[in-house]
């Protein structure tokens, strides 16, 4: 079964960040990184809910642990997370 399941991020970068300075200068290894810590918590936080529940995920209660999380990785790397909205879930035809 595959969901389908969009969210927004709001972040800001440390401006005395090192490590961030190096990564701007290749923003598609930023994006990446960015791209693989979020994905796993999505995957995660989709672990714990059941199918029934999946729709009502939307908003930004759910995804508080999701920040948390996203805080924790990213913090050392100079990236601030600030929110984290979870937009749009699709469930698959089969089980909508």
């Amino acid at each position: 079964m595959r969901i389908q399941i969009h969210v927004s991020v709001v972040l800001n970068v440390k401006e005395e960040s090192a490590y961030v300075y190096t990564l701007c200068m290749n923003v598609s290894e930023l994006n990446q990184m960015l791209e693989a810590a979020i994905t796993e918590c999505v995957r995660n936080m989709v672990r714990g809910v059941s199918s029934r529940k999946i729709q009502g995920i939307r908003g930004d209660e759910q995804a508080k642990s999701m920040v948390q999380h996203l805080c924790s990785v990213m913090d050392n790397k100079g990236i601030n997370i600030k929110s984290v909205i979870i937009t749009h879930v699709k469930l698959p035809n089969d089980v909508a």
